[in-house]
């Protein structure tokens, strides 16, 4: 093969490949990112923190806050629970 024609197709399959690879990363980054929140999220219910706390922190983390989503001054505190939703029982 000339190598002319080898740079060419490795020059194409990089500008296939490369686009594909970063959305690949992109979206599993968001995914990570997400399972990470809810892992927080869920270890501070367990330990009990009210939802405005766990709001606040959200907020601090930079989440966005749903539009629909109203501030819910006179909720009670979270029941105890006695193990993590995610944990496996013995």
């Amino acid at each position: 093969m000339n190598d002319d024609v080898i740079m060419g197709l490795s020059a194409m399959a990089i500008l296939l490949v490369l686009p594909a690879l970063w959305i690949v990363c992109h979206y599993t980054y968001l995914c990570w990112k997400q399972s990470q929140s809810t892992a927080l999220i869920r270890d501070m219910i367990a330990r009990g923190f009210t939802p405005e706390e766990i709001i606040q922190l959200c907020q601090a983390l930079g989440h966005r806050t749903p539009r629909h989503l109203k501030c819910a001054g006179d909720a009670p505190p979270a029941k105890p629970i006695r193990q993590p939703a995610y944990s496996v029982s013995p």
